[in-house]
């Protein structure tokens, strides 16, 4: 594994030519300078949306944060399932999951967090959950969060594969459209997969695209945002947030 200086050097040189093309270069300098809104499309919605399922990702030695999280989703009278977080001697058991090159330079923290959404989404695969809903563990629910989450998917096509509750990505260069007033369609995710709503074809493309690709910074959400930006898979991201990240927890993907 590299470490140190080069390994800092190295994931900053690897990232800056791995993950863009020149079309991902001039499409994100039209996005920057673009002076007028999105352009706002109209989309099919269809039928309803039913999550199948909920899941939250954790590890199995954050009792805190367990407890934390059950008191917030029994508030909103939110069911769920917890779902272990790899971790350790776990993680080889994933060797198909994530590239060589993503395991050299991510720190565990990050890899084990991989590995734990990868694990989820074969879940869903397994089990053919139509749409499923996917936290990390340490997030905040918006107040009446179901009533919100109904209404906002009234405005949602049923042809993602992936739909961001939230991200911390909703910058005005980052929407390539608005869809239906209530989503965006974003040129990419970085930072922000703790809280989403996977399709079951969703999930089967993140499963056989993700292992491929070559992250050297960042981690799962840098993965999914490159599938996102050279548009491989087709994500939505709501307009208004309905989780955000609870920064009095420390993250659990920097550890060594």
């Amino acid at each position: 594994m590299v470490t140190g200086i080069p390994k800092l050097f190295g994931s900053l040189v690897l990232n800056a030519f791995a993950h863009y093309n020149f079309s991902n270069r001039i499409e994100y300098a039209k996005l920057r300078l673009r002076w007028h809104k999105p352009p706002e499309v109209k989309r099919i919605v269809g039928k309803p949306i039913c999550i199948r399922q909920t899941f939250v990702l954790s590890l199995k030695t954050s009792l805190n944060r367990r407890s934390v999280i059950k008191k917030r989703f029994d508030n909103e009278k939110l069911g769920y399932t917890i779902s272990d977080g790899a971790i350790g001697l776990d993680t080889y058991k994933f060797t198909k999951a994530i590239s060589i090159r993503s395991v050299n330079y991510l720190s565990k923290g990050s890899i084990g967090c991989w590995l734990g959404h990868y694990s989820i989404w074969a879940e869903v695969v397994n089990r053919k959950l139509e749409y499923s809903m996917i936290f990390e563990d340490d997030i905040i629910l918006a107040k009446n969060f179901n009533n919100e989450l109904n209404y906002a998917l009234e405005g949602v096509p049923l042809d993602f594969d992936i739909l961001f509750l939230n991200s911390g990505n909703n910058y005005p260069h980052n929407k390539r459209a608005i869809v239906n007033g209530k989503v965006f369609i974003p040129y990419q995710i970085r930072n922000g997969a703790y809280g989403y709503i996977v399709s079951y074809n969703g999930a089967r493309k993140l499963l056989s695209m993700v292992p491929t690709v070559q992250v050297t910074r960042g981690g799962v959400d840098s993965a999914i945002g490159s599938l996102i930006r050279d548009r491989l898979i087709l994500a939505y991201h709501l307009n208004e947030p309905l989780c955000w990240v609870d920064y009095a927890f420390s993250s659990s993907t920097k550890f060594i």
